[in-house]
């Protein structure tokens, strides 16, 4: 082994310092996360905006309510939402990634160098292969967050929709009900305060307007039931 270890040249060495180790926690990394003990830790500054929303932020329009004329601009500013989301839900430089680019570019590497291939030319075959390789992994891992998403109530979705009250609501907020709804292709129960100046009573229709932190739904009634 020892014979074989000096008869590398130096950056045939460094290649293989590089590509087993990071080979080695590679595999612990995917059977801890497997086994359900193992997590990836992104690279996200985004979730420091999260942290800094106040504990009571909710969405509505105007001073967060919609009327209920602006229901398609509800609709519109939740694709929108969406659409960011989904944009910073594709995380390149994760801990997988780098560890997944380093695999390659050692592995490339050694595999290059055995073919006597030049050191310079090696190094950037090995990089661009190693950089190819964090693409999938993100893109992997941002597919498989999606299909697990997918299965989540996203309570934006409900902007701008009619719901059958189901526990009265208390006015301006002094107390929450419940309202029933189609959302997400079921039909769902949620709690809800309005700011109405009357208590909605059981069996009334009425808009949603804004969501608040827990996904408590803000609505008003329908015309109609004025």
């Amino acid at each position: 082994m020892a014979e074989w270890w000096n008869a590398l040249t130096l950056i045939q060495q460094i290649f293989y310092c590089i590509a087993i180790p990071s080979t080695v926690i590679l595999i612990i990394q995917t059977v801890l996360t497997l086994v359900g003990l193992g997590g990836d830790h992104d690279a996200d500054v985004s979730s420091d905006a999260h942290a800094d929303a106040p504990p009571d932020a909710h969405f509505d329009g105007h001073d967060a309510h919609f009327d209920a004329h602006d229901a398609d601009s509800a609709h519109e500013l939740t694709g929108h939402e969406h659409d960011h989301a989904d944009m910073a839900g594709f995380k390149f430089f994760t801990v997988r990634g780098i560890f997944a680019f380093l695999v390659i570019f050692g592995w490339v590497g050694v595999a290059l160098l055995a073919g006597e291939t030049g050191t310079a030319i090696t190094v950037l075959i090995s990089a661009i292969c190693g950089f190819i390789a964090m693409f999938f992994i993100a893109l992997m891992f941002y597919g498989i967050n999606k299909m697990q998403e997918s299965g989540n109530l996203n309570y934006r979705n409900a902007l701008g929709k009619t719901a059958e009250v189901y526990l009265f609501i208390p006015p301006q907020r002094k107390g929450k009900g419940k309202v029933q709804l189609e959302m997400q292709e079921r039909f769902i129960e949620a709690e809800a305060v309005t700011d109405d100046e009357k208590t909605i009573k059981t069996g009334a229709q009425v808009q949603v307007c804004g969501v608040m932190q827990g996904d408590i739904l803000i609505v008003k009634r329908l015309d109609k039931n004025m």
